[in-house]
């Protein structure tokens, strides 16, 4: 089958090397999976939203695709069946708690679609695999089936002034692995033992549990939360005024701002030292403007920032930061060496190898997904 075929499905498709460590690198307690939440004002018409899904994840194979693999050879993507939209409140309908949340890519999508809906307000709620997909992939396909949706809800009145969208594009779904055109001045030994030395070899320090509620027994888990923190628009407007005025991005102050409240977090939980090392773990997207018409993938890579627990304090900490940030905005090329290297473990069998001992690649995961507006503007 052609990858260049812009009809029918692209399916069976070798998964990337990415693709196959996110799978390798998760356990039922810990999934690779991705949450996404849109609330929309108004009545929604639940049944023309649900009809509208197959047509959408069509546009979208992966989300819809189920993972073989023969031996150790390369793991395959090949069609699985088409997710369904869950309401909410039907019975038997509830959302997955969070220790339930692993998708396993050989008997199911790595795609999960809720909603939640009354009169004047409802939710969509996503969950999917990070093989499947990564933030900005869900973003694209949210926004082509609100595409689809209005479409539908407006072609009798003959209203829709929503943009068409253009055909699924199977040649840069083929290509999503493509690497090319980012060079590293280092060998590829010298590479090679910077990654093994960065997944397997430097220990960084676990983000600390408090303890438990003495009132609690003490094998009971940890009771996890979510902390959400919203900006006021003129409040934002200021931070990303000082931080230009600076010569700086809104992302390296709240980068810097993370490993600060990780230190402060190990100071009041933790029973570590000052020689602990902080790292962050910073996707970052390997999209381009051509990518405009491809689908939902994970098309990432990652920059492992690390400090040590002593050097949070030093007065050139954010300057720092922004330094090595503004080398990977330029040059990209940590994230390249790190996706090639996984490639060619891969075509050796080894990517087994490549995960850490301790299973921790870092203390904490930084993710900033920038102006998710951009995503819409040629879609709604």
């Amino acid at each position: 089958m052609s990858g260049t075929s812009q009809s029918g499905s692209p399916l069976p498709l070798p998964c990337s090397a990415f693709e196959n460590y996110m799978v390798l690198d998760e356990w039922p307690s810990h999934p690779m999976v991705s949450y996404l939440e849109c609330e929309l004002q108004g009545p929604l018409d639940v049944a023309a939203l649900e009809a509208t899904l197959p047509e959408t994840l069509a546009r979208h194979p992966l989300l819809t695709a189920l993972m073989t693999r023969h031996g150790r050879n390369c793991p395959v993507w090949i069609p699985g069946p088409i997710p369904r939209l869950q309401r909410l409140g039907e019975v038997g309908v509830v959302l997955p708690p969070l220790d339930h949340e692993f998708l396993d890519l050989t008997q199911e999508p790595g795609c999960r679609l809720f909603v939640d809906a009354d009169a004047n307000r409802s939710r969509l709620l996503l969950l999917m695999h990070h093989a499947c997909t990564d933030a900005l992939g869900m973003l694209t396909f949210l926004a082509d089936w609100l595409n689809a949706y209005g479409h539908a809800t407006t072609a009798a009145s003959g209203d829709a002034k929503l943009p068409p969208l253009p055909p699924p594009n199977w040649s840069l779904l083929a290509q999503r692995e493509d690497l090319r055109g980012v060079r590293s001045h280092r060998t590829l030994t010298e590479r090679l033992r910077r990654v093994v030395q960065i997944l397997r070899t430097s220990t960084p320090r676990r983000l600390s549990i408090p303890k438990s509620d003495p009132s609690q027994p003490p094998d009971s888990p940890a009771t996890t939360h979510n902390c959400e923190q919203r900006f006021d628009e003129a409040t934002f407007r200021q931070l990303r005024t000082a931080c230009r005025e600076r010569g700086l991005t809104l992302n390296d102050l709240l980068t810097t701002a993370m490993l600060l409240t990780i230190g402060d977090w190990e100071q009041e939980y933790g029973t570590g030292s000052s020689g602990d090392m902080i790292r962050l773990i910073i996707p970052v997207s390997r999209r381009t403007e051509a990518d405009r018409a491809l689908s939902a993938v994970n098309k990432i890579g990652y920059k492992f920032l690390s400090r040590m627990r002593r050097d949070l304090g030093d007065d050139g900490l954010l300057a720092g930061v922004h330094q090595e940030m503004e080398h990977v905005r330029r040059h990209r090329v940590q994230i390249v060496n790190l996706l090639k290297t996984v490639r060619w473990m891969q075509r050796l069998g080894l990517t087994r190898w490549l995960l850490p001992k301790s299973r921790c690649f870092a203390t904490a995961v930084f993710s900033n997904l920038g102006d998710v507006a951009t995503l819409f503007s040629d879609r709604l």
